[in-house]
């Protein structure tokens, strides 16, 4: 085992080496004044105006890449829960002796459990298309191991065997800490997550007092620490954790925001429904999780239980609407209307040069803007010319659109357009550079 394990370590690391580690997050000052650290997430500067950074870790050399290998029964629970995969086995030392309390944890997923003393561990992790699991191994006083699970037939209730050897290390520790409100209750399930450049992340959850505690840590070196709270905490960071032996406990405070239940409707702006339209909102106020809705048949929305505050609503390209402008107060009670341009215009056309040769595979972007009172809707689409130079855009509103054209050895060039008509063709000349 040990020896296919170094094999597919070596693997991983090569395939592995190019991946880059971002992080970008302001420093926060460590409160001195305290036996341990006591951080507010309204007091600290540590709370980051954006909390969806990519985090691209890098493995590092230690990685190990496992084939899954399926068995009939699981030898602790046999249930099989839809949707997931059970991960099982037996963590043991360079001697085969069972290792208790080492923490098994999945790093995209937030699952994690923790070995007996007879070492055995289980833990169900929420299958996705995206990523296969990847499994942390840790325990302080060895080094830790971070297993890749492999295979394109996971499937769900499936059960993959997992044994794994620790190897002593002197530079590992545990990092122990709670979190709570501000009015002393601990709070149960918080997703807790602690990174280093260059490092894997490790993540855990706090248990039914608020109690977390991180194993295997890596001494010497400064972490940054993230809470991913329920919707009535605001989202928590603190970017300077010094991690020895010694580390004093991180006691966590999250401050309680205000939820409103808001209903609305998406509408052109002919102030004709939308039906079936999903967008995205999120609030820039608390810097809460992107949620999305969708409107019915009539083009209605409802969405529940929401930070008050400042939202923004957007969608995806290539056809991007993103709506600003609109607050709402704690306790309020308000039916949203969000405007977007939609409708049922045509818009084609075709573009050439000066003597009038196609210009093929040029972008023509085509913009357009709606204020109401403070709201503003904005709208932006993108299409590629064909051999023959010809675009078109459809279900369009009846708003004054910007046309910008982009092509390789010629002049950008944009014109203002209003629409007269439900269907209409226009011609634009691009200038040579």
């Amino acid at each position: 085992m040990k020896s296919k394990l170094m094999v597919f370590a070596i693997v991983a690391a090569l395939l592995l080496a190019s991946y880059l580690y971002l992080i970008d997050a302001p420093s926060v000052a460590k409160n001195e004044s305290l036996p341990g650290l006591l951080l507010e997430s309204d007091q600290i500067k540590g709370i980051i105006s954006n909390f969806n950074d990519l985090l691209d870790q890098n493995p590092g050399n230690d990685d190990t890449h496992v084939p899954v290998q399926s068995e009939t029964a699981m030898p602790v629970s046999p249930t099989a829960i839809q949707g997931y995969v059970n991960i099982y086995g037996t963590i043991v030392d360079q001697d085969n002796q069972p290792i208790e309390n080492a923490l098994i944890s999945e790093e995209y997923r937030f699952a994690s459990a923790r070995s007996d003393a007879e070492g055995r561990y289980q833990i169900s992790v929420k299958l996705t298309k995206s990523k296969n699991p990847v499994v942390n191994i840790m325990r302080s006083g060895y080094r830790e191991e971070r297993v890749w699970v492999e295979g394109d037939d996971l499937g769900s209730g499936q059960a993959i065997k997992l044994d794994v050897s620790l190897s002593e290390a002197n530079d590992t520790t545990s990092i122990h800490g709670w979190i709570g409100n501000d009015i002393g209750e601990g709070i149960a399930v918080q997703k807790i997550r602690i990174t280093s450049r260059g490092l894997t992340q490790y993540v855990v959850s706090s248990d039914e007092r608020g109690d977390f505690s991180f194993e295997g840590v890596r001494s010497g070196l400064t972490y940054r620490l993230e809470v991913f709270p329920e919707a009535q905490y605001s989202r928590y960071l603190y970017d300077s954790v010094e991690v020895t032996h010694n580390t004093p406990f991180i006691k966590v405070i999250l401050t309680s925001i205000n939820l409103v239940d808001i209903n609305g409707m998406v509408v052109s702006s002919a102030g004709v429904p939308v039906p079936d339209f999903e967008i995205n909102v999120r609030n820039t106020t608390t810097n809460s999780l992107v949620r999305m809705v969708s409107t019915d048949s009539s083009g209605f929305f409802k969405l529940d239980r929401f930070p008050a505050g400042e939202l923004l609503f957007s969608t995806a390209y290539p056809e991007y609407f993103k709506i600003t402008g609109v607050t709402l107060a704690p306790n309020e009670t308000r039916s949203l209307n969000l405007v977007i341009d939609k409708g049922t215009h045509y818009l084609s056309g075709w573009v050439s040069d000066q003597n009038g040769v196609p210009v093929d595979n040029a972008r023509v972007t085509l913009d357009a803007e709606i204020n109401r009172g403070t709201t503003k809707s904005l709208s932006y689409r993108s299409r590629i010319t064909n051999s023959v130079g010809a675009f078109s855009f459809a279900d369009l509103g009846n708003e004054t659109h910007v046309i910008t054209v982009y092509a390789q050895d010629f002049k950008r060039k944009a014109i203002s357009h209003r629409f007269e008509s439900p269907s209409e063709e226009i011609h634009i000349t691009l200038s040579s550079k």
